[in-house]
């Protein structure tokens, strides 16, 4: 998703750019020559925000986009004269531009799809040339066979959602700390034994990978979107297949995962939390007490906000809002709800003008009552 970000500043002309000089050099105003190639992902010979949403679904392994459309190429060739052998060019802006030829399929034969160049005046001596490939799309160069597995996020688990087997529940996966992202890239597995992922909540470019049990997600903003800790950054809508117990840790982040700010850079370590599967059907009465998560996203907000909760088991819910002084100005929710995440929306027009307000949530189960309270602010 960073590249998709790159790709749409770059249709822009966001000065955030100057950071990468390869695209950007410094003290100029365009984008060189080789790494527009580089970020026209639909082969079109513009930038747009078309090649950013192309990048984002090609991140999440949709098949449309493999091949790229428009017979762009997996690779973008580049060389560059150098002076020693020790020398190396990339990523920095190329003397020469290779041109792709043929179109690329995944059963292409190799004599088919190639790429040539006109070099420059051979002289006498040694002509030493540094000629690499850049995948089409990674626009901050960090595609390399050879380098380590990123540094990704965590996922720790905590709460208790209590359920039975074959209910259809949303788990949430929430961020710890304070943080503003810009583009998020998500790579989750999931214990195909025990759920079955039905839907993504939060992310409308997602893919889910049944056979395999990996769900990819991915979004970009680039105004930023804060988060607050324990919001929610998603949910899963899954089906309980078989029993699950508290200490068993059925989602795993892997390394695909990352997260970026909205100067283009790598956000390290930010760190996910979601809650433990119970289908015991004891796991309630064993608790000392009943957890309930809640926030408020965005928080404050003009236009619309969303007040969510993670029930640990079925129950009846009832969600109100208060003025300041303590009167009810609107009630969200009156019903019976099922174990896991849910969310109600609050708008401006059910409020009587900025300023503070007040919600409640109130849980019933198994004759306990457990109340939480928050607090959301309403701006002009």
């Amino acid at each position: 998703a960073l590249d998709a970000l790159i790709v749409s500043y770059m249709a822009i002309e966001n000065p955030v750019l100057s950071a990468f000089p390869w695209i950007r050099p410094d003290g100029e105003s365009g984008y060189t020559p080789f790494f527009r190639q580089v970020a026209d992902a639909n082969n079109s010979t513009s930038i747009a925000s078309l090649d950013a949403l192309i990048l984002l679904y090609r991140s999440i392994g949709d098949p449309m986009t493999i091949p790229f459309p428009g017979g762009r190429h997996n690779f973008q060739v580049a060389g560059k004269r150098m002076t020693t052998l020790n020398e190396m060019a990339y990523p920095t802006a190329p003397d020469v531009i290779f041109v792709p030829n043929g179109v690329y399929m995944p059963a292409s034969q190799a004599t088919s799809v190639f790429y040539e160049a006109q070099l420059p005046v051979i002289e006498t001596g040694a002509n030493i040339f540094n000629i690499y490939m850049v995948a089409t799309g990674d626009l901050n160069v960090s595609y390399n066979l050879e380098a380590k597995v990123k540094s990704y996020s965590d996922l720790g688990f905590e709460g208790v959602i209590a359920a039975n087997i074959g209910d259809e529940i949303l788990i949430p996966v929430r961020i710890r700390e304070n943080v503003e992202i810009a583009a998020t890239s998500l790579e989750i597995s999931y214990n195909r034994n025990l759920l079955e992922v039905l839907d993504v909540i939060g992310f409308e470019i997602f893919n889910i990978d049944r056979d395999n049990g990996v769900l990819k997600a991915a979004w970009i903003d680039e105004h930023g979107r804060n988060f607050n800790a324990n919001d929610q950054i998603l949910a899963l809508k899954v089906r309980i297949l078989n029993d699950i117990s508290v200490g068993i840790t059925y989602l795993e982040i892997l390394s695909g995962t990352e997260f970026s700010d909205r100067s283009a850079s790598v956000l390290n370590e930010v760190s996910l939390t979601t809650n433990y599967i119970e289908t015991s059907p004891t796991a309630i009465e064993a608790l000392s007490e009943i957890e309930l998560l809640h926030n408020v996203f965005p928080n404050p907000f003009r236009d619309q906000t969303n007040i969510q909760y993670t029930l640990p088991k079925a129950g009846k819910v009832r969600v109100k809002v208060f003025n300041h002084l303590g009167q009810q100005v609107k009630l969200l929710a009156d019903e019976l709800q099922s174990a896991g995440m849910h969310n109600v929306k609050l708008d401006n027009s059910d409020l009587s003008g900025a300023g503070a307000y007040f919600y409640q949530i109130t849980f019933e189960i198994n004759n306990q009552v457990v109340t939480k309270r928050g607090t959301i602010m309403l701006t002009k």
